[in-house]
C-alpha cells in the first residue's frame, strides 16, 4: 500500500531526505553535510556526483530507519539550492564540470575584459554590458572557459546539457529519461525572461551555449516522470520540484503580499509574494515564486548570501566554538557583543539591497576588553542584523508586512529571532519544525495527487513559539545602527 511521500532536498551545506505520510505528518529524516571546494579566490564549487551519492545514501537510510519499503512510497518531490549550475554529458551522464555554486563570484574577474570593455560583445549587444553582473550565469560560464580549456572544448559536444541542481538530480534519478526544471529554479538561474517566463538564450549563445542545452520548464507540481527502479528497487513517481527558498515560502503560507518568510540557512533569504503580475521593486530582485496548475505567482527577494555560512566558517575556520548549540549557549553568557560587530560578507553582499560582490567580511569595534564570547555573540547577532536590514528595506519601500515567520537552522536561536523582533518592532513566529523546505516540497507533491488544497497548506506549519519586542528594543536599534556603520566600511572592498 502506498503510504508515504519521499522528499529529496539538496541544499548548499546539507543534503536531506525526509519522509511524510499522506497526511503531511513528518515521519523521519536523514541528512549529510556537503563539502564545498575553493579552487581559487572567489570560486566556490561542489562535486555534483558526490551530491547525488549523498542524496541516495540519505534516502535509503531514512527508509531503512523507519521500516519503509520503496514500494510504499506514493511519490517523491525534489528541492534544491538555486542558481548553482553545471554542464553534463547526457550520453555518459558524467559532469563536464563541478557545480558552480550561488556563492561563487569569479565573474568579477572577466566582466570588464570580456563584456564591459569588449568591442566584439558591445557591437552585438550595444548598451547591455553596463547592466551585466558578475553573478550572471553567462559571465560565470565565460570565466570558467577562461580558466579551463577542457571545459571550453567540452561545450561543443552535441550531448552536453546545462542545468541547475534540480535538473541534474532529475536526470540522474530518471536514468537520463527526463530533462526538466521549474519556473522557481529557472527564474533564479539569471537566464530566464521573468516577464515572458521563457529562456533568454541570446547572450548564453554568445558564450558558447545552444538552445538545446536548456531544460524544459514545467509547473512546480507537475509530473516529472519516475525515479528509475534501479535506484531504490521500485519505480517512484516524481510529482513536485521546486527551489529551496520558494519551497519554504510555500510551506509557510506566503500567498499574499502581507505575509513574508525569512530563511536563515546557508544564506539569509527574505521573500514576499506579490501575486500574478510582474513588478519591479527598488534594487530588489523579482523572480517567480511558483507556477501551480498553470497559475504563476511572483515574489520579491532580498538576501545576505553568506550569512549562515559564516557560522560554519567561524566554527571551523576560526574555531570560535565547538557546535551550533555551543554558539547559542555562549552568546547567551554575555549581555551583548561589547561593541564588536561582524559583517557576514565572506562572498560579498551580492544580494539586494547592496548588490556588491566586492564587499568582504569584517570584525570591527574590537577593544582591549573584547573576549572570545563577544566575537561569538557578534557573529550570531550579524545574522539577525542582515535579515532585519532586508526586511526594513522592504518596509521603507512601502511593503506592508504584517506577518513574518522564520525557518532554517539559525532560526533555532532564540537570541537571533528575539533580536529581529526588537529591530523590526513586530511579532515573529517560529514553527515547531523549522524544516519548512521539506514540508513545502511534500505539499506540492500532495497537491499533484489531489489529496490536499492550497488552503490546507496555509495552516500546515502552525507557530510553535512567538517572539514579541521586549525591553531591549531601543538598545537593539542602537546596536543595529553601529552594525550598519561597519557594513558601509566593508562595501566596495575589492
Amino acid at each position: 500500500m502506498k503510504k508515504y511521500i519521499l522528499v529529496l532536498d539538496c541544499g548548499t551545506t546539507c543534503v536531506k531526505s525526509l519522509v511524510y505520510d499522506l497526511g503531511l505528518r513528518f515521519v523521519g529524516m536523514s541528512s549529510r553535510k556537503t563539502q564545498s571546494i575553493y579552487p581559487a579566490p572567489r570560486m566556490v564549487e561542489q562535486d555534483p556526483s558526490a551530491l547525488y551519492k549523498l542524496l541516495l545514501e540519505t534516502a535509503r537510510e531514512v527508509m531503512k530507519d523507519n521500516g519503509i519499503s520503496p514500494s510504499e512510497i506514493a511519490c517523491a518531490g525534489i528541492g534544491a539550492q538555486r542558481t548553482s549550475w553545471l554542464f553534463w554529458n547526457s550520453e555518459t551522464q558524467e559532469p563536464l564540470c563541478n557545480l558552480i555554486t550561488w556563492q561563487d563570484t569569479r565573474g568579477v574577474d572577466v566582466l570588464k575584459p570580456l563584456f564591459t570593455e569588449n568591442e566584439a560583445f558591445n557591437s552585438v549587444f550595444p548598451g547591455i554590458a553596463p547592466y551585466l553582473t558578475p553573478i550572471y550565469t553567462p559571465v560565470m560560464i565565460a570565466a570558467k572557459k577562461e580558466s579551463s580549456k577542457e571545459f571550453a572544448d567540452g561545450l561543443s559536444n552535441h550531448a552536453v546539457r546545462w542545468g541547475n541542481v534540480d535538473s541534474w538530480l532529475l536526470f540522474k534519478l530518471s536514468g537520463g529519461k527526463r530533462f526538466a526544471t521549474t519556473l522557481s529554479m529557472a527564474s533564479n538561474s539569471t537566464m530566464l525572461d521573468n516577464q515572458t517566463r521563457e529562456w533568454n538564450t541570446y547572450i548564453p549563445q554568445y558564450v558558447g551555449m545552444r538552445p538545446d542545452m536548456f531544460p524544459e520548464i514545467l509547473d512546480e507540481n507537475a509530473d516529472f516522470g519516475v525515479i528509475s527502479k534501479e535506484v531504490f528497487g521500485a519505480e517512484i513517481p516524481i510529482y513536485g520540484m521546486i527551489a529551496d527558498q520558494q519551497a519554504a515560502m510555500f510551506a509557510q503560507g506566503c500567498f499574499e503580499p502581507t505575509v513574508a518568510k525569512c530563511t536563515n540557512g546557508s544564506g539569509t533569504f527574505v521573500n514576499v509574494n506579490i501575486g500574478g503580475e510582474y513588478k519591479t521593486f527598488g534594487g530588489f530582485y523579482t523572480s517567480v515564486a511558483w507556477r501551480i496548475n498553470g497559475k504563476t505567482s511572483y515574489m520579491f527577494e532580498g538576501n545576505s548570501y553568506t550569512a549562515g555560512s559564516c557560522l560554519e566558517w567561524a566554527q571551523k575556520g576560526l574555531e570560535l566554538y565547538g557546535s551550533i548549540k555551543q554558539l547559542d549557549d555562549e552568546a547567551a553568557e554575555v549581555k551583548d557583543s561589547n561593541g564588536v560587530y561582524f559583517v557576514p560578507a565572506l562572498g560579498g553582499m551580492s544580494g539586494a539591497p547592496y548588490n556588491d560582490p566586492t564587499a568582504r567580511a569584517s570584525f570591527m569595534g574590537i577593544g582591549p576588553d573584547s573576549t572570545r564570547k563577544h566575537f561569538v555573540r557578534a557573529v550570531l547577532d550579524s545574522i539577525a542584523f542582515a535579515a532585519s536590514d532586508v526586511l526594513l528595506s522592504f518596509k521603507n519601500l512601502g511593503v506592508d508586512i504584517q506577518k513574518l515567520s522564520v525557518s532554517g537552522g539559525v532560526s533555532n536561536s532564540d537570541i537571533a529571532v528575539q533580536l529581529m523582533s526588537n529591530l523590526l518592532d513586530m511579532e515573529i513566529s517560529r514553527p515547531k519544525s523549522i524544516e519548512a523546505t521539506g514540508y513545502g516540497i511534500a505539499a506540492l507533491a500532495a497537491l499533484h495527487m489531489n489529496i490536499i488544497s492550497e488552503d490546507d497548506v496555509k495552516n500546515g506549519m502552525d507557530a510553535y513559539k512567538t517572539f514579541a519586542p521586549d525591553k531591549n528594543k531601543e538598545a537593539a536599534k542602537a546596536q543595529f545602527s553601529m552594525w550598519k556603520k561597519a557594513l558601509e566600511r566593508s562595501l566596495k572592498w575589492l
